[in-house]
């Protein structure tokens, strides 16, 4: 890293890595970010693939560590895991706290930052580059928000070739739908890592499993959240995990997001969830109920309830 953190960004970072970390500790997966009766870890052992020549390094944005949406977390997850001893040794590094041991990584081989700056140039202009190396070649893949990743750019050597996905490879839609573009040319972090080795000469059975592997976080993001999954992936949350870390025993999702309003008729983009309620006065089982913007009524499902859900949603307004 050719830009030496800032101290006092650096005792920030520290300090907030290790509260997310004391936040998290036996409420979600310490790997997959996802809340214990949910995490995928088991099942992505079955997706696990090898690259033949080029490692995927990721540096992840401190403040996005831990966070259930990330998508880059998959990756050393997925790539070359079986050598795993530790994040860093498995190529996972945290920005800013780690810039020393990636700047150390970088240095070991040749390297290639996947960023589409302006000085950044097509992957696939790199395959020949990529197969006359003697050995494998690092890939760095840079996670956070876009003015993070801006910034965290700025910080990696300028004299490492920048290198972005071909516009052809982003027409199609990104599979990630949990959290919204901004543009409609974008993918997400594993997406992107995807189409670059891909781009780079890697086989077809090293980025197929990554998007499977996508395909499944967001349907148990969905059932974590109380939606139904969308890309038919078997989500059945560990009920006795779930009474380790303290949560409510999981119920079904019986209650999915309603498609029309049967009292006014507005469809499904006008329903605002309130969150998950009670079922009984214990507490013990909950399910999501939603609120019509245009009627104001609520729902559970397609059946509309009264009384005690629409006197908390009149007191959450």
């Amino acid at each position: 890293m050719s830009k030496v953190p800032d101290q006092c960004e650096l005792d920030h970072a520290c300090a907030h890595f290790q509260s997310v970390c004391s936040r998290i500790a036996g409420a979600k997966c310490p790997r997959c970010w996802l809340c214990l009766p949910f995490c995928i870890c088991s099942r992505l052992r079955h997706l696990q693939a090898r690259t033949s020549k080029v490692n995927v390094q990721l540096a992840v944005h401190y403040k996005e560590y831990g966070t259930s949406s990330n998508t880059a977390k998959l990756l050393p997850l997925l790539l070359n895991a079986e050598e795993q001893s530790d994040a860093v040794e498995n190529g996972l590094f945290i920005y800013p706290i780690d810039c020393a041991a990636l700047d150390k990584k970088l240095r070991a081989s040749p390297t290639l930052l996947l960023w589409p700056g302006p000085d950044s140039q097509p992957a696939s202009s790199y395959r020949d580059w990529v197969e006359k190396q003697n050995g494998r070649v690092n890939l760095v893949v840079i996670d956070g928000t876009w003015t993070q990743a801006r910034a965290m750019a700025r910080g990696i050597c300028s004299s490492i070739p920048r290198v972005h996905v071909n516009d052809a490879a982003l027409k199609s839609e990104s599979l990630f739908i949990r959290r919204k573009q901004t543009q409609a040319d974008r993918v997400s972090s594993v997406e992107a890592a995807a189409l670059a080795l891909s781009a780079l000469g890697e086989p077809s059975d090293v980025a197929a499993p990554m998007l499977a592997a996508l395909r499944l976080q967001v349907d148990s993001e969905l059932v974590q959240s109380g939606f139904a999954p969308v890309y038919g992936s078997a989500v059945v949350p560990d009920a006795v995990r779930a009474a380790e870390c303290g949560r409510a025993p999981w119920t079904p999702s019986a209650a999915t997001k309603p498609t029309r309003c049967a009292c006014c008729g507005s469809t499904r983009a006008s329903f605002k969830s309130l969150g998950r309620r009670p079922l009984d006065e214990a507490g013990s089982h909950t399910v999501r109920v939603w609120r019509c913007r245009a009627c104001k009524r609520v729902f559970r499902g397609a059946e509309e309830v009264h009384d005690e859900y629409v006197n908390e949603a009149k007191t959450d307004e």
